[in-house]
């Protein structure tokens, strides 16, 4: 009597393994690829329009089917599933443009990067804005300078002078110009006039 051994059944990958061995260099290139065409989409709608503005300018319901989608990229991105990439990453890919197409109709405009130059002590440029979501496209249009928005100076004004020295100054001196910043020295500093 012989008795023949049945294989077991493979088991699915998982853990270490399936990062290392789970899909081919072919199925991970395929992943890559369609992520990469989601993104050339993604980055011009954020150069255009900010980073997260876009979908806060159109409806509720259209903000929720945009992220429901991209749970659902996300979700095939972690499972390897290259048709499911794929397939979200171009409805993802739409969705943007949906995006943009509903903000425009609800009257929104793009980012128009307005901004006010000045040149700091140190050689540098800082850059003005009057929103944060321009300062993001001002950033993108001039790297290497600071850029702020009003809101910003405002919050750094507010916690530098706090005691409202700078206010009260320039009601006292009506038409002073404020031309240097320094360290607060000893109280019997030179007095400039």
């Amino acid at each position: 009597m012989s008795v023949s051994k049945r294989k077991a059944a493979r088991k699915p990958m998982r853990g270490i393994q399936r990062e290392f061995f789970g899909s081919s260099d072919r199925a991970e290139r395929k992943i890559q690829s369609a992520l990469v065409e989601l993104d050339k989409v993604a980055s011009d709608m954020e150069r255009r329009w900010g980073v997260d503005r876009l979908r806060e300018l159109v409806s509720p319901e259209l903000r929720e089917r945009f992220d429901e989608t991209l749970d659902r990229l996300n979700a095939a991105v972690g499972l390897s599933d290259v048709g499911g990439v794929e397939k979200h990453a171009a409805a993802m890919g739409r969705g943007w443009l949906a995006l943009e197409k509903a903000a425009k109709a609800a009257g929104a405009r793009e980012l128009d990067g307005k901004h006010w130059e000045a040149a700091l002590p140190d050689g540098r440029v800082l850059c003005v804005t009057e929103t944060r979501e321009n300062a993001y496209k001002v950033s993108q249009d001039r790297p290497g300078c600071v850029v702020l928005s009003v809101p910003e100076i405002a919050a750094l004004f507010a916690i530098w002078d706090g005691k409202g020295l700078v206010e009260e100054a320039l009601a006292v001196f009506p038409g002073a110009e404020i031309v240097e910043v320094r360290e607060r020295g000893e109280l019997n500093d030179d007095i400039p006039f």
